[in-house]
């Protein structure tokens, strides 16, 4: 089935990495789970005991793969499928221990963690790693340091007081067509075209 759930599954991935790195940080105790690190905006009522947030605030389609031509069905060569949506996910993390020192060790703690992983690739099996095609094989996770004035900005659509954070940037996360595969004269393969639609235009 063409799977949809791509950006509640990079999210609850970056949950995973995130706990595990704060979790398996030398020399300290985070103490910290799916309860206290939530998926969710940091201008939401949250729980007392929640002390992290990891927000997804941006969507945007890779302007390299968004044009690609329809592919092999992998199921059924002799038919032709349109290929994933091709997808930039910005994420938010935004540590809100009472404790500014504890948000200080774990935001360098997330960084740390990202800086020296930077990709991944879905366990076989997995929601991210099942797709019809055209998925890349692993995905990117890297620190998206912002401006302080896009920061401010941000900040303001939350009608929160500014906190520390920073960015993550996830690339590429797919989210599969769920156009029904058709049959494609070879010559219209080549054209990128068949029964007169552009297929190109279409992707």
């Amino acid at each position: 089935m063409p799977s949809f759930s791509g950006l509640n599954d990079i999210a609850k991935e970056l949950q995973s990495q995130t706990i595990s790195a704060l979790v398996s940080a030398a020399d300290i105790d985070f103490t910290i789970s799916t309860e206290t690190l939530v998926l969710a905006s940091p201008s939401s009522d949250l729980d007392d005991g929640v002390r992290a947030c990891l927000y997804l605030y941006h969507v945007d389609i890779d302007p390299h793969l968004r044009n690609r031509r329809w592919m092999a069905d992998p199921v059924d060569p002799t038919l032709m499928i349109k290929p994933p949506l091709p997808l930039q996910l910005r994420f938010l993390f935004v540590p809100v221990d009472v404790e500014e020192d504890n948000n200080q060790l774990m935001l360098g703690r997330v960084l740390q963690h990202f800086h020296d992983s930077p990709t991944f690739r879905p366990a076989p099996g997995s929601p991210l790693a099942i797709s019809r095609g055209g998925a890349p094989e692993d995905i990117r996770v890297r620190p998206d340091l912002a401006s302080h004035q896009d920061l401010a900005t941000l900040w303001s659509g939350f009608a929160q007081p500014f906190r520390l954070c920073a960015g993550l940037l996830a690339e590429i996360v797919t989210l599969d067509s769920a156009t029904a595969a058709m049959q494609v004269p070879r010559v219209g393969e080549m054209l990128g075209a068949a029964d007169g639609k552009n297929l190109e235009e279409d992707a």
